[in-house]
């Protein structure tokens, strides 16, 4: 089965003109995974997932979670086939941070085709535990609120400028709202086949912080995910 399936990947990556090279191992996936990497000096992982539910999520296959929180590359987590045969919908998020700039910067590196439109989105807002309940002893006043807008719009102009410098379209939205459901809705209400996140995963303590929006949006949301280490 694990030969037929090499087999069927090497002919479905023949199809898009891509060189291919079969490597079949007998041993831990995740760490020959790993030693692939550090010998081909690869700059991505593919890994395929079946997304059942928030329940099964607590037990996403060992592979595909090693690699993603363990991994130091990027990696693509497909989980459903692409919406059409049509250029791909991308939304990228982002937080204008110095880490997401250079996300950015790899995601560029790695020459993607293919894409028809990139939706770049940020959320602002007063969103984690902490700030919650401060909301209940601290007055949140509208200016407060404006300059969380202002900076998050700034962020996605700025991301989004970079996508049509570099020839791709690109649509602009910063919501209000906790990033994992502003995230979900730009998912849905584009229609879009990837999500582009950042995550850090080099220290221990960043693996297990690796980024709580990253995480829930690998394991348990339905879409497609590409992690970006830069």
């Amino acid at each position: 089965a694990g030969e037929a399936a090499l087999r069927d990947a090497h002919s479905e990556a023949k199809k898009f003109d891509l060189p291919a090279r079969s490597l079949f191992c007998v041993g831990p996936p995740a760490e020959i995974i790993d030693q692939c990497v550090d010998e081909e000096n690869a700059d991505l992982v593919a890994v395929r997932t079946t997304h059942r539910g928030a329940w099964q999520s607590e037990f996403m296959g060992s592979v595909t979670r090693t690699v993603m929180l363990c991994g130091h590359v990027s990696v693509l987590v497909a989980k459903q086939e692409p919406r059409s045969e049509k250029g791909l919908d991308v939304v990228f998020a982002t937080d204008g941070s110095e880490f997401n700039d250079r996300c950015l910067d790899k995601l560029l590196s790695l020459q993607p085709s293919g894409i028809e439109t990139v939706h770049v989105v940020g959320a602002w807002g007063l969103a984690s535990n902490v700030e919650r309940l401060l909301r209940h002893s601290l007055h949140h006043s509208p200016d407060v609120n404006a300059a969380l807008k202002s900076s998050a719009e700034a962020a996605v102009e700025m991301a989004a400028s970079r996508f049509e410098a570099a020839g791709f379209k690109a649509t602009r939205q910063a919501q209000e709202g906790l990033p994992d459901r502003v995230l979900h809705d730009a998912m849905i209400n584009s229609g879009a086949d990837l999500l582009v996140v950042g995550a850090h995963g080099k220290s221990w303590i960043e693996r297990m912080l690796i980024g709580s929006t990253s995480l829930h949006q690998v394991i348990d949301e339905p879409y497609n995910v590409l992690l970006i280490r830069p």
